[in-house]
């Protein structure tokens, strides 16, 4: 895993297929919460090359892409993120989605599979009376 910056938080439950140097990437105080999973691999389709004999059965097909966490991000617990998407900078990611395409910059998406619900700023702007402004937990 690549550390760029200082990530804010990142629960000690997420799940990283993959011990590949280099190919997740966190941002400067981005969060991870609890039970979100990082899959880089995919190797779901080597069963239908096996039994349709196209590969031989000591050889698999698998398909993996690198996945980046942008400064500022925030993943909802029990996300899943798939190979190749990039979360882009200060974007929110709902508990419980599958991000199966990157997330562009400042962008809410949730669901399964996640979808674009707007801005953060227009968040903000529908949600900001909702919240107190308190000290950080350390």
């Amino acid at each position: 895993m690549e550390i760029d910056g200082q990530p804010l938080w990142v629960a000690p439950s997420i799940y990283v297929d993959s011990k590949e140097q280099g190919i997740i990437s966190l941002g400067h105080r981005c969060v991870l919460s609890e039970h979100v999973m990082l899959l880089t691999h995919d190797f779901s389709l080597d069963r239908y090359s096996e039994k349709m004999g196209i590969a031989p059965s000591d050889m698999e097909y698998e398909t993996k892409g690198k996945i980046r966490i942008g400064d500022y991000a925030f993943i909802g617990i029990r996300s899943i993120i798939m190979p190749g998407v990039t979360i882009g900078d200060g974007a929110i990611v709902g508990a419980g989605s599958v991000v199966t395409k990157s997330v562009g910059d400042g962008m809410v998406v949730a669901g399964n599979p996640a979808r674009e619900l707007g801005t953060v700023e227009s968040a903000w702007e529908r949600n900001q009376a909702q919240w107190q402004l308190k000290r950080r937990r350390p």
